[in-house]
Formats: structure tokens, sequence, C-alpha cells
């Protein structure tokens, strides 16, 4: 089923027109096509079908219906043609709500929401408008768009411009020593998790200062194997910021516990510690809050001497989701020489992530860190299945012929030797990686500090920010009224952004939203019936942040590209 959006103007009618047979009857004849309402008579519809049976392109018996179809249907203007009764039902419900007048008269909003309730209904939606600006800001909400702006006579789509740069949104570092630390494990055979990850795991112990880390295929198994080794059980509370990857939540739900999602602080992206202590205050009487799992987002840390304070208070565990944290910390009295404090280092257990778009990658890989003994032996168990040795101590010591006990409930949650080879080397780059970021991010701030219209990202004294992302907030003056967000700015600003995204694709710069406000995501708003200004400033976080280009390798003019094109987007 198709539901085709098409706006009154002038350009869309007289795109219809010159597209005549190729267009109209070709979808007049299809019984699983719909239209919102356009301008356009009957006479000039009969007029293509016609044509198409002068063409021998309709059968007798074909034209007579369509013609049938078409006097029953339309009244003097062009009006929706409804296919089942269930479409019909759909609209009649939805013009209580929306004023369905047309496209050009229809707010963006309401069309998605009317292309979520048509998914059921297995219907693309294709929009037909004139106005760029709606094209862009519907491609982007996953419509199909034709604009007939960019359709020569001929009926085909004008050739884009191809930009002068093409860049990514990040791009990982890799040289000859990451190449031959891949093909190490395939000469040797051993490709399982062995001695390889056991030298990774080594390496970034001492990179990050703290005395054990374990590794696993993803940062989101760090996750779920660290609130198992707390102690999180069905029935559990766990506090998360509702700003972030969805895989934070996840983690909590995949230990049958409930995420109790907290607000953030829009200056920094992370958690906010008066929402934390209201929602202590809050929840903590019930008995089932029993940990804090703080993010350190974008690279830089949660303020997470508050976060201990608050956690040693109510008795409540801590586990840092620092997947981006790589490199980054807080200086602070607990560090040697009064130095960084790094990102995971804190109160009992992190995990970080090696995906590609961190700073140092594996492919696929996360590891969990802690200084607790206890803690980084329950996690080396559940990360293989629960066995009480690893492949590789029965390798090494004697006995290994016979298989270990399996005394708990584990997971395959282990890194390849492949990956933990990889790791090895790229965690000795770490460094150069991580200083090559910082100077990118202090280039984009002296660059784009004189736009008003863009928060760069805020680093609060004594912290460092390790940038795996350069995320900024689209804002205007008017985004507060008293202290209160005004949503209808918050929707305007929002369009303005994802025209902005889409006009830089088209100039060959790459952008991304900052992440999600989990809240408003299905899983969570419906199984917790949790609505989108619950979280405020986090649903504005979602609407509004825009993820800049960002990687070592990025040169100069590729920067100052990136300035230029999103100062042309913007004004145009």
């Amino acid at each position: 089923m198709i539901y085709y959006y098409l706006d009154s103007s002038a350009i869309v009618k007289r795109y219809i027109r010159e597209q005549g047979s190729q267009f109209i009857a070709d979808i007049i004849t299809k019984p699983d096509c719909h239209f919102s309402t356009v301008s356009i008579s009957k006479t000039e519809v009969i007029s293509a079908l016609s044509k198409r049976y002068r063409e021998k392109e309709l059968s007798d018996d074909d034209y007579g219906a369509v013609l049938d179809r078409v006097l029953l249907d339309f009244d003097d203007e062009y009006s929706i043609i409804p296919a089942s009764q269930e479409l019909v039902s759909l609209s009649a419900r939805l013009a209580q709500v929306y004023p369905l007048k047309g496209y050009d008269c229809i707010q963006l909003s309401a069309a998605i929401s009317l292309k979520t309730r048509l998914k059921d209904f297995n219907v693309r939606t294709v929009l037909i408008s004139s106005d760029s600006q709606v094209c862009n800001a519907a491609a982007d909400e996953g419509f199909e768009v034709i604009d007939p702006n960019k359709i020569t006579k001929e009926g085909k789509q004008k050739p884009p411009v191809q930009p002068q740069m093409q860049i990514p949104v990040t791009r990982p570092v890799f040289d000859y020593s990451d190449r031959e630390a891949i093909l190490r494990p395939l000469s040797i055979g051993w490709v399982v998790q062995g001695p390889n990850v056991k030298k990774f795991e080594e390496l970034f112990a001492e990179f990050t200062g703290v005395k054990h880390a374990v590794a696993t295929n993803s940062c989101t198994a760090a996750l779920h194997l660290g609130l198992l080794s707390l102690g999180i059980a069905p029935g559990d509370e766990v506090i998360v910021p509702s700003f972030t990857f969805i895989a934070t939540a996840n983690a909590v739900e995949y230990c049958g516990a409930r995420p109790i999602f907290c607000d953030v602080d829009l200056g920094t992206f992370n958690i906010d510690i008066e929402k934390i202590e209201e929602v202590c205050e809050h929840n903590a009487q019930n008995g089932n809050l029993k940990a804090i799992m703080p993010v350190s987002l974008f690279g830089l840390s949660a303020n997470m001497p508050a976060i201990c304070e608050i956690a040693g208070r109510y008795g409540f565990r801590v586990l840092e989701d620092a997947a981006c944290a790589l490199g980054s910390g807080i200086s602070h009295p607990s560090a040697s020489d009064f130095g960084l404090k790094h990102s995971g280092t804190w109160d009992d257990a992190a995990a970080f992530s090696f995906h590609p778009r961190k700073a140092m990658t594996t492919g696929e890989g996360g590891m969990f860190t802690t200084n607790s003994d206890e803690l980084a032996d329950r996690v080396r168990s559940l990360r293989d299945h629960g066995a009480s040795k690893s492949d590789l101590q029965r390798h090494i010591e004697k006995g290994g012929s016979l298989l270990p006990e399996y005394n708990v409930l584990g997971f395959n949650y282990r890194m390849t030797d492949i990956q933990g080879s990889l790791g090895t080397t790229q965690v000795q780059k770490a460094d150069e990686i991580i200083r090559n970021r910082m100077a990118r991010a202090n280039r984009y701030n002296e660059l784009l500090k004189g736009i008003e219209w863009l928060k760069i990202p805020y680093v609060p004294q004594n912290y460092v920010h390790a940038y795996q992302s350069y995320v900024c907030l689209v804002v205007s003056n008017k985004l507060t009224v008293d202290g209160k967000i005004d949503w209808d700015e918050v929707n305007r600003l929002n369009l303005l952004r994802n025209r902005l995204m889409a006009k830089l694709e088209d100039r060959g710069v790459s952008t991304r939203q900052g992440t999600h406000a989990v809240h408003t995501l299905g899983y969570y708003r419906d199984k917790y019936r949790i609505k989108n200004h619950d979280y405020p400033n986090s649903f504005v976080a979602d609407r509004l942040s825009i993820t800049l280009p960002l990687y070592p390798q990025m040169t100069e003019d590729e920067q100052k590209y990136v300035a230029q094109q999103l100062l042309k987007a913007q004004t145009r």
C-alpha cells in the first residue's frame, strides 16, 4: 500500500500534469494507493488516462474500470481515494486530531505521526512537495521524497552537485602494526580468547590506572556482567540517565531489574546530580533501588565524586558506563600526585567500548574494569559460561585436559585473540590518538565560537574531555521562557537541525544526532508508560543535538570545510 502526500502548489500541479500517464494513471489503476488533498481537476486526470489508453497502455476493461472509479471518487477537485475500510477509519480518527488539508497546511509532526500509524498497514509513505525545506525534513524522518524542483522536464532526477569533500563522522586509526597484530594469531593458530587478550587486559589496566581489566565481546556485555557481579537481580532498580545509548538501559533489563531514568544536565549531557538526589529521595524508601549507573558521555566524565558520595550515603553500588570515556578524567586528590583520575576507576567498577566510533577499536569489544579482586574474578567466570578457569589457564597449568567446573550460570561474552591482539597495538597508540582528537576539538572551538545558534561542548573546570564525539546543541534565545522550555521552539529548532543535517550530507559532511533519549524509544516508552516531556532535558538533547565529524587524522582544511558548510547550510 502506498500513501501519497502532495502539496497544492503550482509546481506540484505542473509536475503531476507533466508526468500524466507515467504518474497519475499508473497510480490510479492501483487499488492500494492513497492521496492527501491536492488541487488537480477531474478533467486533467481523465485526459491523462485517455492518453494512456490511446497508447495501448490500458486495456478496454481496465480503462472502463478506472473511469468508473474516477467518476465515483472525484469531486470537482482531486481528493482522497480510500482502498480499505481500515484506512478510511484511520483517516477519520486522525482528522479529528490533525488538520489534514494538504501537505502545505500540515505540520510535519502530524505527518510523521500518520506515517508511524500507517506502518501497521504496511504502508509506504511518499511526499511530493515543492518546499525543499519540508522535503529535507521529511527525508530525515524516513519519508520517500519527490521534489519537483529537482526534476527535469524529461522527468529525470537532476544530477546532484558533487561536494568538494567527503567527510565521515569518524574514522578509526589503523597502521602497519595493527595489520601485523591481526595476522599474528592466525599464524600461531590460537584465535579464541588467549594470550593476546591477557596482554591487552594488562596494557589497558596500566593505561587507565586500574587494578583489573577483563575483556568482553562488547561494552554491553561488560555492563551486563558488571551489574550481575554487583548482585543486581530481578526486582531491583538501577538509576540510569535518560540521554544515553540504549545499551545502558538494556543491560539493566537483562538482569530482570528496572532502569529508573534520571534527567541530564544540558551543559554537559551527563546525568544531573540534583536529579539523582530527587530520584533517591523518591525511590529509596521502597528498598528496590540498589545501584547508580552514570554515563560519561561523548568523552566527558560524569561528576563521579558527587555520584560516589550519594551512593555512599544510600548504600548503593556504582557501575560507570565509560563506553565513550577513554582518555577522560577529573583532576582529583585521590589520583596520584593530585593528577588525573581516569574515568572508569571510581568506586565499584566500569565498562569501556571498543566500537569503531570510539577512540580505539577492536572492531567490536568491551572491557570491564575494577579495583576489586572479587568482582574481577566473578566477571572472568561469567564471561566464559561460568567456567572455574579459562582455556588459557588450562593450557599453561598442569591438568588442563580435564574440563573446568561450572558452578554458576554464565554467558559466552569472550573476546577473540584476534581482537585482543589488535587491542594491544591500539592501546599503545591511545595517548597519541586522544591528543590528536583534543587538538582537533580545540580547533573546532575556535572555528565555531562565533555561531550564536550552536552551543559547542562545555568542559567543567578540572575535567579533561577526550572528545569521543564533538556534540553540539542547536539553540536560540527563545528555547526557555521564564526558566521553562518552550516546546514549540524545540519543535521549530528540531526541524531546523534536521534540515541542517540533510544539507550537510548533500555537501559531503556526515553528521549524527548526539544519541537518543531512551525513555522515548518504543520498548521503554510503552513498558513504563513514559511521556516525552517527563525528562525534558533529555528530550531536548535528543531533538537538538548534532555530532560533527571528528577523528585524529582530520585535516585543518576538512575542519574549515565543515565549519563553512555549517554556516552556509543554516543561512539558506
